[in-house]
């Protein structure tokens, strides 16, 4: 994936400074083309904890392993509960928020890659400029 944000990054940069197109599309185009990129950096780089932190408020509160000894036993021992309720509930909040965001980037980098039908923007009924949002890399 790295290599393909690579590439996006460096078909934006040119498509916007040199490219040839009326800006309706091209300037689309650029804009997809630099969210595709934002997309594969966060799912490259599994920042989608960072992501939802950002949007719900607060920060995830990480506690140091402890264990503890299993009463009636020696050589057992189980994880030691730290959490108090409140960091708990809230860290469940940005871990639920972090696997919905990684389904919906991982769904968005795929619709921007895959574009949209194009039987369908033909038959519709209002313009290209329109309908095209300037996803799809073979545009």
């Amino acid at each position: 994936m790295p290599w393909v944000k690579t590439a996006v990054d460096d078909m934006a940069w040119r498509i916007e400074k040199y490219g040839h197109e009326v800006d309706e599309s091209r300037l689309k185009k650029v804009a997809k083309m630099r969210r595709l990129s934002y997309l594969i950096d966060v799912c490259v780089n599994d920042t989608f904890i960072e992501e939802a932190e950002k949007e719900l408020g607060f920060e995830y509160v990480y506690y140091p392993f402890e264990f503890e000894e299993i009463s009636g036993s020696e050589d057992l021992y189980q994880l030691k509960q730290n959490e108090n309720p409140t960091d708990k509930e809230n860290n469940s909040k940005i871990l639920n928020r972090s696997h919905e965001i990684q389904k919906e980037y991982w769904e968005e980098l795929c619709a921007i890659i895959k574009g949209p039908d194009y039987d369908e923007l033909r038959n519709s009924e209002e313009g290209w400029d329109e309908k095209y949002d300037g996803s799809d890399l073979r545009a």
